[in-house]
Formats: C-alpha cells, sequence, structure tokens
C-alpha cells in the first residue's frame, strides 16, 4: 500500500506543479485601483497580491459598514486578449449571486405586509395547489425546498417575457421530486422562476421580480446592477472567461469539499445530471454572452453589475440604517434572513448546508451567521448583520468554485475581517 499512496501523492503533486506553470502568468505591470479607508489598507494590499500573482487576472472586491462605503477595489482585465482593463464603471455577470438580490427584492413584499414567509404559496397561486404541493409554504418554494429544482416540460427563458402563462403553467403543474421541505436541493435556475411568479401574484401591482428590484431598490438606492442588462449598458460588460478542464481538475483534486460532488457527476447521480430539465440546453451558455440573454429577467442568473453595488444594498440591509429616510428592511424581517430554516446536506451540489429564508446561510471568519448567495465562478455576496456589514466579490475569470470558498474571495475576506477587529479594538479602546 506504500508504494501506492506515494504514488497518488507524486501525481498529486505533478498535477500541482503543472497547473501552476501553465496557468500563472505573473501581471506585473497592473496594480489595484478603487477606493478604501486606511484602517483597510490590508484588504488592498491583498488585492494587490491577488492580482499580481496571475491567479486573479480581472476583479473586484468591496465593502461596506454600518452603511458606509470602505473599501471598493477592482483590477485586472476586462479582455485580456485586446488588453482592455478593468474600469470602475465595468459590470460583469455575477451568475447565481443574482438569486441574493432577487431574494432581497422578494423580502420587501414580505416587509410591506403583502405576504409572510409561513404562508401557503397555494395562498396567493391556488393553481399552484396541485400534484404534491398543497401543503408548500412560501419559505420552501424560494429556499430550495420544495423538490422542484428541475422541470417536466420543456421551457425557454424568453417565454417568461413572451409566453408568461405557458410558464406560469407549467410551474404550476411541476410534482415535487422530492416530499416539500424535507431536504435542500439547490434550484439552479427553476427557483428565479418560482420567485418572480409567485411575486405577480403578491405584488398589488403584479410587478415581475425584477420590476419589483428596479422601482424600489434599483433606482432609490442607486445601484449599479441589473436583473437584466439593457442593450445600451451591455457596453460595459467585462468578458466571461469559463474554467478550463484542468482548473476543474485541480480544484477537485485539492479541495475535499467538491470530491462528493465530482463523483456525483462520475457516477450519474440522478441529482446532478438532471439539474437542467426541462431548460433549452442550447440557451444555457448564452447567459453570459448572447446580448438578448444578458438583457433577458432570468432572476436565478442573468445578474451583472459592480461589486460596490451588491456591498451597498447588502449593506445598507444588514445596518438597519434609513436612506434617504427610509429603512430597507425592517430589524423583523433582516432577523429571519439571518435565521436558518433548514440545515442538512444538500442533495444536488453535495454540500452541508443551512438555508434561511430565500438565501444561503454561511459563517464569516468569525463563525457568526452571515446570508448570501455564492455564484458560479467564484461570485460571492453577502449580508453580516451581526457587525452591520455588506460584502461582494466579482470575477470575469470564472474558477470552479460554485460556494463561498474561492480561493480569491476568501485571503480577502479575512483580510477585511482582521481589518474590522482592529477598528473594533480601536473603538473598544476610546470608550474606555
Amino acid at each position: 500500500m506504500g508504494w501506492m499512496k506515494w504514488s497518488v501523492v507524486v501525481g498529486l503533486a505533478a498535477v500541482g506543479v503543472y497547473y501552476y506553470l501553465t496557468r500563472v502568468d505573473p501581471i506585473s505591470e497592473l496594480d489595484v485601483q478603487g477606493f478604501w479607508t486606511p484602517q483597510y489598507q490590508h484588504v488592498a494590499d491583498t488585492f494587490r497580491k491577488n492580482l499580481k500573482s496571475g491567479f486573479m487576472r480581472g476583479a473586484s472586491f468591496a465593502a461596506y459598514v454600518d452603511g458606509e462605503l470602505v473599501v471598493n477595489l477592482w483590477g485586472g482585465y476586462t479582455d485580456e486578449a485586446y488588453q482592455v482593463k478593468w474600469k470602475k464603471n465595468t459590470i460583469t455577470h455575477v451568475a447565481s449571486t443574482t438569486k441574493f438580490v432577487a431574494a432581497l427584492a422578494f423580502s420587501t413584499l414580505v416587509d410591506k405586509g403583502y405576504v409572510k414567509y409561513d404562508d401557503l404559496v397555494s395562498k396567493y397561486w391556488p393553481e399552484f395547489a396541485q400534484n404534491g404541493k398543497e401543503n408548500v409554504t412560501v419559505n420552501m418554494l424560494i429556499s430550495h425546498q420544495a423538490g422542484l429544482y428541475v422541470l417536466d416540460s420543456t421551457v425557454s427563458f424568453k417565454d417568461v417575457v413572451n409566453n408568461p402563462a405557458k410558464v406560469e403553467r407549467i410551474l404550476a403543474e411541476q410534482k415535487p421530486h422530492w416530499p416539500p421541505g424535507t431536504e435542500i436541493g439547490y434550484h439552479a435556475l427553476t427557483i428565479g422562476m418560482y420567485v418572480d411568479f409567485l411575486a405577480r401574484k403578491v405584488d398589488p401591482k403584479h410587478r415581475p421580480i425584477y420590476q419589483i428590484y428596479e422601482e424600489d431598490l434599483k433606482v432609490p438606492l442607486g445601484l449599479d446592477f441589473f436583473i437584466a442588462t439593457p442593450y445600451s449598458e451591455q457596453y460595459r460588460m467585462a468578458r466571461v472567461h469559463q474554467p478550463s478542464l484542468l482548473d476543474v481538475v485541480y480544484t477537485f483534486l485539492f479541495m475535499p469539499e467538491y470530491r462528493k460532488m465530482l463523483f456525483s457527476m462520475m457516477l450519474g447521480d440522478p441529482w446532478y445530471k438532471n439539474i437542467t430539465n426541462g431548460l433549452v440546453k442550447d440557451e444555457l451558455p448564452g447567459i453570459f454572452a448572447d446580448p438578448d440573454l444578458r438583457a433577458t429577467p432570468i432572476p436565478a442568473a442573468s445578474g451583472a453589475g459592480t461589486a460596490e453595488s451588491v456591498a451597498k444594498l447588502a449593506g445598507l440591509v444588514a445596518a438597519k440604517k434609513a436612506h434617504k429616510g427610509r429603512q430597507i428592511l425592517s430589524d423583523a424581517v433582516v432577523e429571519k434572513l439571518s435565521t436558518p430554516s433548514l440545515s442538512k446536506e444538500e442533495l444536488v451540489m453535495k454540500f452541508n448546508g443551512s438555508v434561511g429564508h430565500g438565501t444561503f446561510l454561511f459563517q464569516n471568519p468569525w463563525g457568526q451567521n452571515v446570508f448570501g448567495q455564492p455564484g458560479a465562478g467564484g461570485q460571492m455576496g453577502y449580508a453580516d448583520s451581526f457587525n452591520k456589514v455588506g460584502l461582494a466579490f466579482i470575477t470575469n475569470y470564472f474558477s470552479a468554485f460554485a460556494t463561498n470558498n474561492d480561493f480569491r474571495f476568501v485571503p480577502l475576506e479575512k483580510a477585511f475581517y482582521d481589518c474590522l477587529g482592529k477598528r473594533k479594538q480601536s473603538e473598544n479602546a476610546k470608550q474606555t
């Protein structure tokens, strides 16, 4: 057995060395751009280190504390082939982090008393109560618990705009794939449709979720983030670079928490294999490149914007502070968002997770719950109500990471909380 063990060690080392030599090209000529307060110099230094290492080739990181911007960094390339550099107004796709923004938009409906998380969906959408969904609550539906992660009938993303009656009927008729409320299973794309059509039922104006976001959050807060990116704004979008097969192999070899997912993929696990059932497969890559799909509201995946705007939205919610005389969400709703509703191993992606009320819950470096949503390729946005913090990391150079542990984000997160801890210690010392 000894020789087998050493063969594996040597093989892994070889893959690591080959990956480093072939994938890492230091970017010595670029430096960090943006803004940071003196207390967060370490965050800027960490961003610069990431950038110059070559592992982070285009990205932005931002943080709000107590409702105030303290970090807004960017650097690298939006299109390296043409040497186009990242700018302050660069926007890029955030993939599933769009779900976080959509969930906060839905929470405004809860805050206004139009809907309650514990209500049955059928109270607002009577046709939904069929095929085993009679007892599905609003929170089960918007928090990956309803068993509706794939569809048995095919839906085009463009149908949501061009034929909403068809989409609504298909969503209402769908049978759950597990008893609702008993499991967590990642609804990669269907959750956006369900949140959207439930919002239309709940909202007195019957607005789709992207319109609720634009009118109630985007415009009042001055956010540079879109669920459906207008053609007129797409010139600012960074070109998305997908991870190579080598990136994927490297991630699964050296990140143990991803191995179960890898084995599921290799062995044809039905939960993972069927994740795109009911969708037009040719449309999926186009979310990141097709101007028409970029402009189509897909609340689970089509969002694009700046890290500063994602952090601002999360930060104002977490701080529970008024903006222009209005608190974004009440203390009670923020408390709900910070509270787990179900915790166990997730069926589809095979990670141990907790869902709250429309978002996933993670822990910050201090072990406290934060609520938000990672996105494919390393994107991240979350609100930390314990420390009144909003954080966001976005990149157009997608890695194979799909949770909150992207190797470019984690050092920035740690550096930020190190600085925040020192700031709190300093403030406490002055008070004593």
